[in-house]
């Protein structure tokens, strides 16, 4: 059994003077087995890149949606039907400290200052079992800047 899956990226800022950039909007896992594990870490430490290029300092907020086109659903743990998307904040170094990213948003960092970077890597656990082997799979991962009050 196969299972193929991407990540896209997106973007928010919640705020005034809040401003966000984000190094790369994709990620291609290619292709993953079921009960596999694809992870960015292994390609490059610190993959993925996030800026303040605001006024304030921001609380930077991670979410991810459920796949589209067969609905896996995200969780904290991979199993049928259920996928796990990870983060571990800093550049990977020595080794990445994984944490799930949840539905409803995980905070990566409560201030991130003006003019900063922040670096992470993502991990993605394949559901265990799935009926929705060999179909490609989207992954919608948000990343929102909030002012800090």
């Amino acid at each position: 059994m196969v299972c193929i899956a991407a990540a896209a990226g997106s973007w928010v800022s919640q705020g005034q003077g809040l401003g966000l950039v984000l190094n790369t909007n994709e990620w291609n896992m290619g292709t993953v087995i079921v009960h596999g594990v694809s992870d960015t870490w292994l390609r490059s430490p610190g993959y993925f890149c996030v800026s303040n290029d605001g006024a304030a300092p921001a609380r930077i907020i991670i979410s991810v949606s459920n796949s589209t086109p067969s609905g896996w659903a995200a969780g904290d743990r991979a199993g049928t039907n259920l996928f796990c998307m990870l983060y571990s904040p800093g550049a990977g170094s020595p080794v990445p400290r994984y944490s799930a990213i949840a539905p409803a948003g995980t905070i990566l960092t409560n201030s991130l200052d003006t003019n900063s970077v922040m670096r992470f890597d993502m991990q993605f656990r394949a559901p265990t079992a799935s009926e929705h082997t060999g179909i490609e799979q989207q992954i919608q991962v948000t990343v929102t800047a909030q002012e800090v009050e």
